[in-house]
C-alpha cells in the first residue's frame, strides 16, 4: 500500500501448491503429463520455479541443469496443451453445428 499510495489496505492470502515437475512430452501424456496439466488448469496463476544448481544427489529428468531449457519446455507443453483444448472445442462446436443441420455422417467423421 505504501509503494502504490493506496488509501486502504485489503488483507489477502496466497496459497502456493508445489506441483510435480513437467517433462518434455507431457502434453502427449508423458510423465505425469495429464495429471500435471489438470492441476495447472485448476489454478488462477502459475509461478515457475526452476532448478539452477548442480547436485549429484538430485537427479534431473533431462540429465543436465539448464533453467532456460526447462522454462522453454514448460512453456511449450502448456501451449501445446492449450492448443489441444482449443482444437477439441472447435471440433465439438463443428460437430454440434453439423448435427443440428442433419449432417450426422459428416459430424461423426
Amino acid at each position: 500500500a505504501r509503494v502504490a499510495g493506496s488509501a486502504k489496505v485489503v488483507p489477502t492470502t496466497l496459497e502456493l501448491r508445489d506441483i510435480a515437475g513437467l517433462v518434455r512430452g507431457a502434453s502427449e501424456g508423458s510423465g505425469m503429463g495429464n495429471e500435471f496439466l489438470g492441476h495447472i488448469r485448476s489454478t488462477s496463476c502459475v509461478l515457475q520455479v526452476v532448478r539452477c544448481f548442480e547436485d549429484a544427489d538430485v537427479v534431473h529428468v533431462e540429465e543436465t541443469v539448464d533453467p532456460l531449457r526447462d522454462v522453454a519446455i514448460i512453456e511449450s507443453e502448456l501451449v501445446l496443451a492449450d492448443l489441444e483444448s482449443v482444437e477439441r472445442r472447435v471440433g465439438d462446436k463443428k460437430a454440434a453445428r453439423l448435427a443440428a443441420r442433419g449432417d450426422d455422417a459428416e459430424a461423426a467423421a
